[in-house]
C-alpha cells in the first residue's frame, strides 16, 4: 500500500521501517497518482493538488465509448488538468499524474 512518510531530522527505527516500506510499494507500482471520471465530449476538469506545471497526464479508457474517442491534455494548471475530449457517447476513463 503507497504511503507518505513523514520528515524527521534524525533517523530512528521507526521511521527506517516507514521509509523503507514507501519505497517497496513505489517500486511496486504503489504511488496513488490516479484516479477515475466519466465524460462526455468536451473538456472535463480533474482537480488534484499534484497537479502543477511540468507533470504529464495521460488517460487510459475504460469502455468502448472511451477507447473510440480522442483526447488531448489541454491545460495543467496548480491544483488541476484538462482534459479535451472529442467523440460520442459517455467515456470512462482512468487518468495518471505523473512528473517533477
Amino acid at each position: 500500500m503507497a504511503r507518505q512518510v513523514a520528515i524527521y531530522p534524525k533517523a530512528t527505527p521507526e521511521q527506517m521501517t516507514a521509509l523503507a516500506l514507501a519505497v517497496n510499494g513505489a517500486i511496486a507500482g504503489e504511488t496513488l497518482n490516479t484516479g477515475t471520471f466519466q465524460a462526455a465530449a468536451g473538456k472535463k476538469t480533474v482537480q488534484d493538488p499534484r497537479c502543477r506545471a511540468g507533470r504529464v497526464a495521460m488517460l487510459v479508457p475504460l469502455n468502448e465509448d472511451a477507447a473510440e474517442m480522442t483526447w488531448y491534455l489541454s491545460a495543467m494548471t496548480k491544483g488541476s488538468m484538462t482534459f479535451t475530449i472529442a467523440g460520442t457517447g459517455i467515456g470512462s476513463w482512468a487518468w495518471l499524474i505523473f512528473g517533477s
